[in-house]
Formats: structure tokens, sequence, C-alpha cells
């Protein structure tokens, strides 16, 4: 009898909907709009970097360095490429695929790089000496690890955050916070967020951490000490689901405060000297907000796209014409915010009114996008490692 019981069950859950009749929600069709912005793409990149079956859907981040902009690839082809032409500079083979997205630095005539191996050892390579050193982790790691001016650092999704000797790889410091039963993969991250400056080198002293669970810490990237530390948000909802409380994304430094999102919770930004919180607005997120002071675009459940000014605490105004299709995280860039839905269409919204002011079709549909405002443009990288640069002119 409980075996019947079950199938009907079943039958009820997957065939509810349309049994009672109720229709799929379907994505909002495009609406007119008077263009006054126009995006042109200055040059295009792909690598080729496909998602694996049953692999975690991965965007390999570009970094800009200088006038460079380096593009790795999951197979361990690294290509670095001239940011303003898309001009090819070098393709170093890095020997390894990585399980982890690859960090990066300029080395006075080379560059460094720093990432998980496929089999878990995190690998330090020069592109003139080849493999520095490497080293087992007991932990998975998939956000880029930090290369600070004395070791590498790496941040496991058991909130563990470990720091390794850059000359020979020997274990500098560990820290270690309670992991959640529940995390989301490949979400939380950390940033430098040093203050001091040498030329045009910042100095990267202090590492903003995002954790699982809801918990942001700000540490001396030498020593490892904590600075201070400042839980966020607390687990609420019947299930452990509902419970996830991941920061998202990496910390933004936004003049003295660190800013970051709460998953399906909040936006909110602290003191970076304190740790208190300075500003919060309760928002039911799923992918990281974006900080420019003192503004603050985010995405909803429904891919309503909002816009707050953090000064007035206010919402400045909020996009509804989207809903429903899939929207990327968003950034501003210039004076406005830019979103992809999964259809490709890359959308532009004045920062002024939130009204659709430009529309750029990508010709190609990816459910995960990564979006760098750099000097030259907007570069949008997808999970198969497509990478174009965006240009605007305005009429």
């Amino acid at each position: 009898m409980l075996k019947y019981l079950w199938f009907i069950n079943i039958f009820f859950i997957v065939g509810g909907c349309s049994f009672l009749g109720k229709e799929k929600i379907k994505p909002s069709s495009l609406l007119p709009f008077e263009k006054t912005v126009v995006v042109e793409k200055a040059w295009d990149f792909d690598n080729k970097n496909r998602v694996g079956a049953g692999d975690i859907s991965l965007v390999t981040v570009p970094s800009v360095l200088g006038e460079n902009v380096i593009i790795p690839a999951r197979n361990g082809v690294v290509t670095i490429l001239k940011l303003a032409t898309g001009q090819i500079e070098a393709r170093i083979e890095l020997g390894l695929q990585s399980l982890s997205q690859i960090g990066a630095e300029v080395d006075e005539d080379s560059y460094n790089f720093a990432f998980v191996s496929a089999d878990g050892r995190l690998t330090f390579f020069n592109s003139n000496n080849k493999v520095l050193w490497s080293t087992q982790l007991n932990g998975i790691v998939r956000m880029a690890p930090k290369i600070g001016e004395l070791g590498v650092i790496v941040r496991q999704e058991d909130n563990k955050v470990l720091a390794y000797d850059k000359v020979g790889g020997k274990l500098l410091w560990s820290i270690s916070k309670r992991s959640m039963p529940l995390i989301l993969h490949a979400q939380s991250d950390m940033r430098f967020v040093g203050d001091e400056s040498k030329g045009l080198t910042t100095i990267k002293k202090d590492l903003a951490v995002n954790l699982a669970g809801g918990e942001l810490i700000l540490l001396n990237s030498k020593t490892g000490s904590v600075l201070w530390e400042k839980r966020l948000a607390f687990p609420k909802g019947q299930n452990e689901v509902e419970r996830i409380i991941d920061l998202l994304g990496a910390p933004f430094l936004d003049n003295q405060e660190i800013c970051t999102s709460v998953y399906q919770t909040k936006l909110v930004c602290v003191d970076k000297g304190t740790g208190n919180v300075e500003w919060e607005n309760p928002e039911k997120i799923l992918s990281p907000g974006f900080f420019k002071s003192p503004l603050v675009a985010s995405v909803g459940l429904k891919d309503e796209v909002k816009l707050f000014n953090r000064e007035e605490n206010v919402e400045v105004w909020r996009n509804e014409e989207l809903r429903y299709r899939d929207l990327s995280k968003p950034i501003i860039w210039d004076d406005s915010v830019w979103i992809i839905d999964s259809f490709g269409i890359l959308h532009g919204l004045s920062i002024l009114d939130g009204n659709t002011i430009s529309r750029y079709d990508l010709n190609r549909k990816s459910d995960i996008v990564h979006l760098t405002v750099t000097r030259s443009g907007l570069l949008v990288t997808d999970a198969d490692g497509y990478t174009i640069l965006l240009k605007k002119r305005e009429y």
C-alpha cells in the first residue's frame, strides 16, 4: 500500500501543474525601446574550453594586468592578449588541467600562475621557469588562488583558508571556520583590499574573505591574523536549502566600506576598519550585486533589476521588463547597468530611470557568464571559453 501511495504522490508532483491547468512560466518578451547607446564588438577570442558532462559550470575568468588580458583554459593553456586589440601575445602551456580558476601576477619579465590541478595539487607556475612547486590539498578549491606578497592563498570549500610560501611552497598559516551542512559550490570568493600604494602598485596587505554560512572576515594576508570577523546573516527556513546563506562572489572595496551579497537574504556593506554594518537592504537574490559608490545594482528572484542609492538609503528604480529571462549578475559600466539573459542578449539600462537604452545580441546562449569592466571596454566570458570585448558609442 505504501508503494502505491508513493507512486500516486510522484504522479501529482510531476504532473500537478498541467493536471490543474496551470501554465508554465514563460520569459518576458522583449519590448521596443529608444536606443541611445550602441554597443560594438572590438574583438573576440574562443579558447574552446568546453564544459564536460557532469562537470560544474565554471567560467574561466580572465585577468586584466596592465595592457594585457590573461585568458586561461581548464585544459592547461593560458593565452595572453593585448586588451585593446585582442592580438595574441603569447600562449603558455601549464602542463596540467586545472580544477580551479587560475590566479595570475606579473613577475618582472614573466608571469606567475597559481591554480589547483585536477588531482587536487596547488601548483605555482612561472612562465619562464615552469612549475616552481606544488603541494597536495585536502579540500576542494574552485576559485582562483590569490597571489600575495609572501604567499599563495587558497580558500577551500570547507571554509578553510591557507597560505603557502611563494618561494618553496611551505605552509605559512591557516585558519578554519565552521562549515555549513549544505553550501553553494564555487560561489564564495575572496579579494585583496589593500590600502597602501607604491607607485602604481597596491600593496596586497589585507584580504577580505566571503565564507559559506554568512560570515565575512578580514585577514592580514602576510600573517593570517584575523583583523575582524562579522556574521552577516543567520540561517532561517524550514529545510537546508532555505537555510543557505552563503556570501556570493568576491567582496567589493567601495571607498572605506567592504560590500557583499548574502544568498537569498540581503545586500550589505560594512566599515573596513571595524566590520560594523553601515548599510544593508533585504533582497531575495541568487547572484552577487554590484557595488559602485553610492549605487548598488541587483537582480531579484523573478529577474527584476533594481538600483539602490546607499547614501540616501532608497530604491532608485526597478525594471521588470526582463522577468524570467534568467539574467546574469549585473554590472555598472560607466553610467549604465548591464546584464545578460540566457538567450545571449546584453541589455543596457539607464542609471537614471532604469529604462532600456541598448541591446546587443552575442549570438551565444549560456546560463553562466562573467562580466569585467576594463579601461578598454566590457569583457564578457562564458562557460564555453568564449571572450568578447565590447565598446560603446553614444549618439
